[in-house]
């Protein structure tokens, strides 16, 4: 059940041309069942259902985090968000 999106060290470019709710991201999974699935960002649970999967992306390192309601983690990717305001989940490691 790998993240499909974004890949591991996926780098996203923020394009000032470009409406910001028309930059979304969505956190997807393959084959898993979502309503026992969760994802975390920079440690931080995010949202259950469809409002969890879409992310406004900023300027950062981040790390995402797969679970299940037990918290068992089934997998991990790293990636980073270039151009545009540091978001409210911080940055990780260096900042961009």
């Amino acid at each position: 059940m790998p993240p499909q999106l974004p890949p591991e060290g996926t780098i996203i470019a923020i394009d000032p041309d470009i409406p910001p709710e028309n930059q979304l991201v969505f956190f997807e999974v393959e084959n898993g069942n979502s309503s026992d699935l969760r994802w975390s960002l920079n440690g931080r649970l995010l949202s259950a259902g469809e409002e969890g999967r879409r992310w406004k992306p900023a300027a950062g390192r981040y790390e995402l985090v797969l679970t299940d309601e037990r918290g068992t983690r089934h997998d991990r990717v790293s990636f980073q968000v270039r151009g545009g305001d540091v978001g409210e989940f911080g940055a990780v490691g260096l900042s961009c």
